[in-house]
């Protein structure tokens, strides 16, 4: 019984850690995408430098600049 609760116990806490991961990871990428909208803003960036600096693809780039305008 008390072994049940324990590995009860550990597989919430797994799934609980990978959720936090999981939106650890969104946030980063939400970041991302935030500092990419106001990189395009500026004309003297290329898609090419911005994608540098974020690591976001031209295309994703591309799909975020098309929805600004």
């Amino acid at each position: 019984m008390e072994q049940d609760y324990v590995q009860d116990f550990s597989r919430e806490e797994l799934l609980q850690e990978s959720r936090l991961e999981t939106a650890r990871e969104e946030g980063i990428i939400e970041g991302k995408r935030n500092v990419a909208k106001e990189m395009l803003n500026d004309k003297d960036l290329s898609l090419e430098k911005i994608s540098s600096f974020t690591g976001l693809t031209v295309e994703e780039l591309t799909k975020i600049k098309s929805n600004i305008n």
